[in-house]
This record gives structure tokens, sequence and C-alpha cells, in this order.
């Protein structure tokens, strides 16, 4: 992971945080991660330090924070045994403890996520829903 200056257009430093990073959301001064070693990272803002990582398996590829109502939402591409099944999950930002999930059609390639107010926009490969 790297910070860059955006008015300076310099990376002024990066911090190891796992394998194959995915995506990155903040909560006030927290910055979450998903990695492809299916973990969820959080780093502190303003120290840049690591603070927890939780395995939670199902392949994460996107964390949206929504701050509004205080939780995670990533984007899963799911289990590669016996038949992929993406999820959404739901969680906690303090401590990355899931409290609901959603099953996605596993007929669509899910692209991204995207939050709008108190809905999220779900964009498959060939839809929008």
């Amino acid at each position: 992971m790297a910070v860059i200056y955006l008015n300076a257009n310099t990376i002024s430093s990066t911090k190891t945080i796992g394998a194959g990073q995915n995506w990155l959301a903040s909560i006030g001064n927290v910055i979450y991660a998903t990695t492809m070693s299916n973990t969820i990272v959080s780093v502190d803002k303003l120290t840049k330090s690591v603070g927890m990582q939780k395995y939670i398996g199902e392949t994460p590829m996107q964390v949206i924070a929504d701050s509004a109502h205080n939780k995670l939402i990533v984007l899963t591409e799911g289990n590669y045994s016996p038949k992929p099944e993406g999820k959404i999950l739901f969680g906690d930002p303090a401590t990355f403890a899931i409290t609901d999930s959603i099953k996605i059609d596993t007929s669509h390639f899910v692209n991204q996520l995207v939050l709008a107010s108190n809905k999220v926009y779900i964009l498959f490969k060939d839809a929008v829903k």
C-alpha cells in the first residue's frame, strides 16, 4: 500500500499489508484493505501502522466503508470447492466480525459495488442491479 500526496504528486511512504491487495476503503482514521490472502487488514492513517488482520476466506475482492451505518461491505468471489458462490458480507469495522451476508446470483460475474446513500448498486459484467 502506498500513500500519495496529491498536491505534490509524490509517493510519501509504502506499507506492506499482505499479498495481492485488491481494494481500499476508509472510515475515520482507518484504511481497510482486502487481500488475496483472504484477509481484511486495517491501517491507521495517522501512524500508518497495520492494525487488525483477519482471515475471512471466500476470496474478498472489494471493500466499501459505510460510515453512515458503521459497517464494512465486502464483495467476495466465493469459495472454489465445489462451486464458486459469491457473497456480499456485512461486517463490523472494529472487530471484522461478519454480521450478515447475501448470496450473489452466480450466473453473473460481479465487477464492482457502489455505495450511494442507503443503497449499494452491483455492477455485473452484463447488468446493473
